[in-house]
């Protein structure tokens, strides 16, 4: 199974200290593009910029996830990995919304291409992503574009993804708030 990892933007540079990931997809906002300062001059793994805003629906002036952005991530899974990457490294602004929504669909088309889409297959997709980010809000509409692209899950990513989090609710709100 391939290792996932996903972080905020100012935790990369410890993480890729303390990890050697074999393929970082990092996510910003359109404006800031591509920042290859955020990669050390050493990295040896694959990287994928993708640019869009944290949005679930299509808003004016701004962009939204959208199945373009998707099927360029599959391309380049494609064009650089015959096989599944050891290592994944997701990092967005926090790590939060938009990281984990596109690790959930990297893992997917990664999945996919040894079994079929299915109910199981989002349920241990979601595991790992919670695994790797339990503080995850996965960006909707990122879910949905995956649920459309991989026919097998039918709204199965969105089931697994909102039992997840009401049971992290769940386990957070027994516990005190503390300053």
């Amino acid at each position: 199974m391939t290792k996932l990892t996903i972080c905020g933007i100012y935790e990369l540079p410890s993480v890729l200290k303390a990890e050697s990931p074999d393929l970082v997809i990092s996510i910003t906002d359109p404006i800031a593009g591509p920042m290859p300062n955020l990669m050390p001059a050493n990295f040896e793994g694959k990287w994928l910029h993708l640019g869009f805003h944290d949005l679930e629906k299509i808003i004016e002036d701004y962009t939204a996830p959208s199945m373009q952005h998707a099927r360029k991530l599959e391309a380049f899974l494609d064009a650089e990995f015959a096989t599944a990457p050891e290592h994944i490294l997701v990092h967005c602004h926090l790590g939060a919304s938009r990281s984990p929504a596109m690790a959930a669909l990297a893992l997917a088309l990664l999945y996919s291409r040894s079994e079929e889409p299915s109910a199981q297959m989002a349920d241990r997709i979601v595991y790992q992503v919670f695994e790797a980010a339990p503080h995850a809000h996965p960006n909707t509409r990122i879910i949905q574009i995956a649920e459309r692209m991989m026919k097998g899950f039918g709204r199965s990513l969105s089931s697994a993804i909102s039992s997840a989090r009401e049971a992290a609710d769940a386990r957070s709100s027994r516990s005190p708030f503390v300053w």
